[in-house]
């Protein structure tokens, strides 16, 4: 019996699960704290909460399995908000 079903559904080992989950971690408290020093600092870390946001997408893209469904439920809701703001 597995401890946990999470990793494996997507397809990730437990070690794998783990290091990509505190990558995010991190890169979220980075993230937290830039944008806490942004909020009193306008002119400081100005771009930083975009950045990390791009980073994230970018990792949760190349790790772990993707369904080839969900690519195409995503592409048809763009679709269809692209169709909502041309009429």
């Amino acid at each position: 019996m597995k401890w946990f079903a999470h990793p494996e559904e997507v397809c990730m080992s437990y070690t794998q699960h783990l290091k990509l989950s505190l990558k995010f971690c991190f890169l979220m408290l980075k993230g937290a704290i830039k944008a806490l020093i942004h909020a009193f600092l306008p002119d400081y870390c100005i771009t930083s909460t975009s950045d990390i946001a791009h980073e994230i997408i970018k990792l949760l893209k190349s790790h772990g399995c993707h369904e080839s469904k969900n690519d195409n439920d995503n592409d048809n809701d763009n679709d269809s908000e692209n169709d909502k703001k041309k009429n």
